[in-house]
C-alpha cells in the first residue's frame, strides 16, 4: 500500500526532503509513499537551520507533519 502525508509551516516554500530526496516545497502533500516503512523528512529555508523529524508510515492513515524552524 502506498500512503500520504501533508507538510504545513506557519511559512511557505521551505524545500521538503524525504528520505533524502528533494518533494517540493511547503505546503505540500507527499503521496506514494510505502506503508510501514520509516521516512525522514527534512525542512530547509535560507535563514534557518534545517530541521528534521521521522514519520512512521502506517496503513492508509494521513499523518500531519509540523516541524519547526530556527532562524540562524
Amino acid at each position: 500500500d502506498l500512503h500520504s502525508f501533508p507538510t504545513r509551516r506557519s511559512s511557505d516554500l521551505e524545500k521538503v526532503y524525504v528520505n533524502g530526496a528533494l518533494k517540493g516545497v511547503t505546503p505540500l502533500v507527499v503521496e506514494n509513499l510505502p506503508a510501514g516503512t520509516n521516512c525522514r523528512i527534512k525542512l530547509t529555508k535560507k535563514g534557518f537551520r534545517d530541521s528534521e523529524t521521522e514519520v512512521l508510515v502506517v496503513g492508509n492513515d494521513m499523518v500531519d507533519v509540523n516541524i519547526k524552524m530556527k532562524k540562524i
